[in-house]
């Protein structure tokens, strides 16, 4: 492996590397990993704005913001994805069902409360 492919420094500029092109310091690649992609969606600078006002005024905490958001996207949703795997790894007959026909697998089982 190249030792100069992958800085292990902050402070370290791009180092090219084996594979004929130049890889992101890593400040630099952080920033563009966060950085919008497309144009604003409408209303985005008035959220920001009433975002901030909110919890310069301390009306809003954040913490309590993103809490509220996450309860919003998840509701009435069951995150069963790791009861999935349990069940389709421990029997063979749910597994060939859900390899077969995902939903159909999912929904008979769902509906018979057995995850």
């Amino acid at each position: 492996p190249n030792p100069q492919a992958h800085p292990s420094s902050a402070d370290e500029p791009a180092a090219p590397s084996a594979h004929d092109h130049a890889h992101l310091a890593r400040p630099e690649l952080e920033c563009v990993a966060v950085r919008p992609e497309g144009p604003p969606r409408p209303g985005a600078a008035m959220h920001q704005a009433l975002v901030h006002l909110l919890t310069q005024k301390r009306l809003l905490q954040i913490d309590r913001l993103v809490a509220t958001v996450e309860a919003i996207e998840l509701s009435g949703r069951q995150m069963l994805g790791s009861r999935l795997v349990a069940r389709a790894w421990l029997d063979e007959g749910f597994r060939a069902r859900l390899l077969q026909d995902a939903m159909i697998g999912v929904s008979r089982y769902k509906d018979a409360h057995i995850l």
